[in-house]
């Protein structure tokens, strides 16, 4: 969960009035400008979200499990923890940490069985994490700079009872061995969070599909979603996330526990 997981993942970067003041303004933006405001909006110093994740396959429900995501953002870059707390994968444990432009961002996973955290390596950025339908790069990998960017159309969509106003934008990874070289997003120009996304296969048709709804403002100008679905077209595998509880700016949450060291302490939060 962007960005964020690319979704919530995871400040409006100048306000909403940088959308809303001027509609000359932003049809001057480019695919790229674009990209660049959503990664800096919707920022907060510290949070804590849990979530429900529902796994199914063909239509069927599989697994149910809790998640708890924690991030924590100083010198503008970000550090993301992410639980499952319950079902097969409990205590499971990733953590994000944001590099500076022109590095990639690190990330290390840790699993009970193997009692010590292993970093991901970079050719692993779009492999599915622990069994859901979000990637690592989801999850935190991506870096603004491995993608080219073009604005289409702007859209209008309805997911749920919410409407959006849309930004349009292409990204194409510059790496020819991606295992999605192109990925399709619609943006809400409001709050700058990404409603839908189509990932692309080498082939050129769409492997892969998912929503951003209930968005909701979690503090004057930070907005976030309370429920993400991805599907694999491919197998049928679906995932489905929905927010239960959000704390903006925890008092006790402290940048010490984003350390590959200290995944394995137990949490107070189930």
């Amino acid at each position: 969960m962007k960005k964020t997981i690319l979704f919530s993942l995871l400040a409006v970067f100048m306000g909403s009035l940088v959308f809303t003041g001027s509609k000359t303004f932003a049809d001057e933006l480019s695919g790229y400008d674009i990209a660049l405001k959503v990664k800096n909006a919707n920022k907060s110093t510290k949070r804590i979200v849990w979530s429900k994740l529902t796994v199914k396959e063909k239509g069927k429900v599989v697994e149910q499990r809790t998640l708890v995501l924690k991030t924590f953002r100083k010198d503008n870059k970000d550090k993301a923890l992410f639980r499952f707390t319950s079902g097969l994968k409990r205590d499971v444990t990733m953590l994000s940490i944001e590099q500076e432009e022109g590095k990639d961002n690190i990330q290390y996973v840790y699993t009970p069985g193997v009692g010590r955290p292993r970093q991901i390596d970079s050719s692993e950025k779009q492999n599915n994490f622990e069994d859901t339908d979000f990637t690592n790069e989801d999850l935190g990998a991506r870096k603004i700079e491995d993608y080219t960017y073009k604005r289409l159309g702007d859209e209008t969509l309805k997911i749920g009872k919410q409407s959006f106003t849309c930004f349009v934008v292409v990204s194409e990874n510059k790496n020819p061995n991606a295992k999605y070289p192109k990925y399709k997003t619609w943006i809400d120009q409001q709050s700058l969070v990404p409603v839908k996304i189509e990932s692309y296969g080498k082939d050129g048709t769409m492997k892969k599909t998912g929503v951003s709804a209930a968005v909701k403002e979690v503090k004057p100008g930070i907005f976030m979603s309370y429920y993400v679905y991805a599907k694999d077209l491919e197998t049928g595998h679906e995932s489905i996330m929905t927010v239960t509880n959000v704390v903006m700016d925890p008092s006790d949450l402290s940048e010490n526990l984003f350390e590959p060291a200290n995944m394995s302490k137990p949490w107070k939060e189930k």
